[in-house]
């Protein structure tokens, strides 16, 4: 409650505020995967390793996964450092040039 005296409290003045945020800010993981439902992702193991496929699935200890050959693979959440859309960079090539 505002005193007419002293104005608006600062967190009364704060919440009139429009602040634009970002458009991750706030974004939790479950919303972070379904942005990332049936896409490439690439994920980083805590041993180093990198995968990719696509993300088909996710459950509340789970991701799962279908690989390039077909093969759907099962990642435990708690073994997964890193996930992240498989972003192709136009500058790379393919192909090996001498």
């Amino acid at each position: 409650m505002s005193n007419p005296s002293k104005g608006p409290s600062p967190l009364e003045s704060h919440s009139k505020q429009s602040v634009k945020a970002s458009p991750h800010w706030g974004l939790g993981a479950k919303e972070f995967y379904r942005s990332l439902a049936n896409q490439p992702i690439k994920i980083t193991a805590l041993d180093g390793k990198l995968y990719s496929g696509t993300l088909i699935g996710v459950d509340q200890y789970d991701l799962f996964v279908r690989q390039n050959n077909g093969a759907t693979v099962l990642f435990a959440k708690h073994s997964v450092k890193l996930v992240h859309a498989d972003v192709v960079d136009p500058h790379s090539t393919q192909e090996k040039t001498e």
